[in-house]
């Protein structure tokens, strides 16, 4: 039969050609043809000597199908003539089951899409808020920053009053003033880069949601540069400048273009690196001066010696 397949029953056999009996068979006759079909067929019949592996391993197949035709008709027969008779209706019965038993059921990708990146933004929030707590523990160690934030907090009288610590201990009095000290430092200092107080706007669950917000605004952008300056032609205000300078200098992330204004700004604008031209021209005399820097390095000579003799030891191993 067709519809018969491996896996459900006796396979693609009907049981009753495994046991060799016809469908109207009574049961002492499939009890009969067992017996006569094991008899045969037992693996214990044979020594090691009389099959190879492959024989053996077939021989094993077909007894316990012979094994199985003989249960199935014992003790199922009038299922299995119906299921003979109606494979279909089975093989729904069998989707359904092994469908509810193996395939999970179908899940809401936004509570997944929530999961993730919940969880993305509660690792990106313990990485920040380690990076900031470093950052002010290694400038509350660096005597200039220590002593001006113990100045500070003399002044505030947060330390060194005596009526205060009547009753400490010298360790509990020394906690609070290295506390009020980390404080000070945290509120005075402007830490930038990767190691900048974390904000919570910045963290990815948050960008997820605003992204909407973002995409109006750059398109709200683009539309007003395309009437304002690319038709209008009207000047370029210092926010349109900046954009221009970010976009030809092109730093690596956000982080590096605010160290880069930090440090060069008057610079910039001076210039005019808003104009193409002259950002490649900067671009390049800053590639010159990294390339002269490196070369009056010490470390750099030594490096390019070490690169010199290596370069000599394989023309060597090579010329021999």
């Amino acid at each position: 039969m067709e519809a018969l397949v491996e896996g459900i029953y006796c396979g693609t056999e009907t049981c009753y050609e495994v046991l060799d009996v016809p469908p109207e068979a009574t049961d002492k006759e499939i009890k009969n043809a067992y017996k006569k079909l094991a008899k045969e067929n037992h693996p214990d019949r044979f020594s090691s000597q009389d099959l190879s592996d492959g024989e053996r391993k077939d021989l094993d197949i077909k007894f316990q199908r012979i094994a199985k035709a003989y249960e199935t008709l014992k003790s199922e027969k009038e299922t299995y003539d119906d299921f003979l008779l109606h494979p279909e209706e089975y093989y729904h019965l069998y989707y359904q089951y092994y469908r509810s038993k193996f395939v999970s059921p179908s899940i809401d990708m936004r509570l997944v899409v929530l999961v993730l990146a919940s969880a993305i933004s509660s690792i990106q929030w313990i990485g920040w808020q380690s990076n900031y707590r470093n950052a002010i523990d290694y400038m509350a160690s660096v005597d200039k920053y220590r002593l001006a934030a113990k100045r500070e907090a003399e002044e505030r009288g947060l330390i060194g009053n005596k009526k205060q610590n009547r009753g400490k201990s010298q360790m509990e009095i020394k906690e609070e003033e290295r506390k009020h000290i980390l404080a000070i430092i945290e509120e005075k200092v402007d830490i930038r880069g990767g190691y900048q107080k974390p904000v919570w706007t910045d963290i990815f669950l948050v960008q997820l949601c605003m992204y909407p917000v973002f995409f109006f605004r750059l398109i709200k952008f683009h539309v007003r540069w395309y009437f304002l300056f690319t038709i209008g032609k009207q000047p370029f205000g210092e926010e349109e400048k900046l954009y221009l300078m970010k976009s030809h200098l092109s730093p690596q992330s956000n982080t590096q273009w605010e160290e880069m204004l930090d440090k060069h700004r008057d610079v910039f604008f001076k210039r005019g690196l808003w104009i193409k031209s002259h950002a490649e021209e900067y671009i390049k005399e800053q590639e010159e001066k990294e390339r002269e820097e490196k070369a009056n390095s010490s470390k750099w000579k030594q490096y390019r010696r070490f690169m010199k003799s290596e370069a000599a030891k394989q023309s060597i191993t090579f010329d021999d």
